[in-house]
């Protein structure tokens, strides 16, 4: 994905400035309080793990993986996670397979 496209899609949003383990952190306790993922990660998540985009899934009971949050919000995550779904296969769903993040 070039640069501009790449910016464009993160809304021009900054990276966050406060690091990985206070952004780690802050989701987690959201979690723990009941908050959505949305309150706690700010825009730019994404650039900060060096990522084009990052997507939150859950894995419901009967096995299907349901789209939470990404960041950016449109674009490459969640059209990612549509191709996904639509193919019945991708990394998303190879983890929730498997248990554990792939590497």
């Amino acid at each position: 994905m070039p640069r501009e496209d790449r910016d464009a899609a993160h809304g021009d949003a900054p990276p966050p400035t406060d690091g990985l383990s206070a952004f780690l952190a802050r989701a987690h306790l959201a979690a723990r309080n009941g908050h959505g993922p949305g309150t706690a990660m700010p825009p730019g998540a994404a650039r900060l793990l060096g990522l084009d985009a990052l997507t939150l899934n859950m894995l419901a009971h009967d096995g299907h993986l349901e789209l939470l949050w990404c960041d950016p919000a449109t674009g490459l995550g969640p059209e990612l996670d549509n191709l996904q779904y639509a193919l019945g296969d991708g990394p998303t769903r190879e983890t929730a397979r498997q248990g554990h993040p792939l590497t």
